[in-house]
């Protein structure tokens, strides 16, 4: 047999056992949109994540005030990173029906990012921004 028809019963084989050709669900939406929710918005010329910021602990202890400024404000702490001590990931919620647009998200992130800062209790609060690669690669060992 070719390597022609060994590609050709391959291909059959995995259709025939259920593979499918993509990642995406079915009726899943692909691009900017999943599910409703913007994959990213657009804050100051960059693409963000649309209900998370990235702050960091004056003093890296998460406390019982943390806990209540953020259930005050409809926020939740996602994740404590270690390897940065006192940085954290926080939730901002947009589930309370006034968010219904990307520009709804940015002025919840944006009242968010102010709440943060003025609490006094952060070294910085910033959006998380989403990296793109610019270039490719013409590394001659990646060809």
């Amino acid at each position: 047999m070719t390597k022609r028809w060994i590609s050709i019963w391959i291909v059959l084989l995995a259709v025939m056992l259920g593979a499918k050709s993509h990642a995406a669900r079915p009726g899943q939406t692909i691009g900017a949109e999943v599910d409703g929710l913007p994959s990213w918005v657009l804050v100051e010329k960059m693409k963000v994540h649309p209900t998370q910021l990235l702050a960091r602990l004056k003093v890296p202890v998460v406390d019982d005030a943390l806990k209540v400024l953020l259930r005050k404000h409809d926020m939740e702490l996602r994740t404590v990173f270690t390897i940065v001590p006192g940085l954290l990931l926080i939730e901002v919620s947009g589930e309370d029906g006034t968010v219904k647009s990307a520009n709804d998200y940015i002025k919840r992130l944006t009242e968010s990012l102010d709440v943060l800062e003025k609490s006094g209790m952060f070294r910085y609060v910033e959006y998380d921004g989403i990296d793109e690669l610019g270039l490719l690669p013409d590394d001659q060992a990646l060809m």
